[in-house]
């Protein structure tokens, strides 16, 4: 159950940018297990991954994710993968508010120098 997680320390994650504007959370995790998912509005699920089968929680960003397994679980927020520490159990993920850079940025500029 999602209390039982409850006591771990929370650390903060947020992309410097972002390539989509669904603030939507994807996890996947290769050997399965559970994940605990609350948004900014209280609302919390357990999620059970299966083995290499992605799941999606639509709900209001920011979310704190925890599970005893954290590591080993992939997760996507607004087309980039999140950058889990090693040690986390559980992890505060805010979305970004900058979109990407345009991909041919650092050409265009430097054809512009010459």
């Amino acid at each position: 159950e999602c209390a039982a997680l409850a006591g771990s320390a929370v650390k903060t994650w947020a992309p410097a940018y972002h390539r989509k504007a669904d603030s939507r959370l994807f996890l996947v995790a290769p050997r399965g297990g559970a994940v605990c998912v609350v948004d900014a509005s209280g609302k919390s699920a357990l999620i059970s991954l299966k083995p290499m089968v992605g799941q999606a929680f639509a709900g209001k960003p920011p979310y704190v994710v925890r599970s005893s397994n954290l590591a080993n679980v992939e997760m996507y927020m607004q087309g980039l993968r999140v950058k889990i520490p090693a040690d986390a159990q559980a992890l505060k993920l805010v979305p970004a508010s900058e979109a990407a850079p345009p991909y041919n940025a650092a050409e265009t500029a430097s054809d512009s120098d010459s």
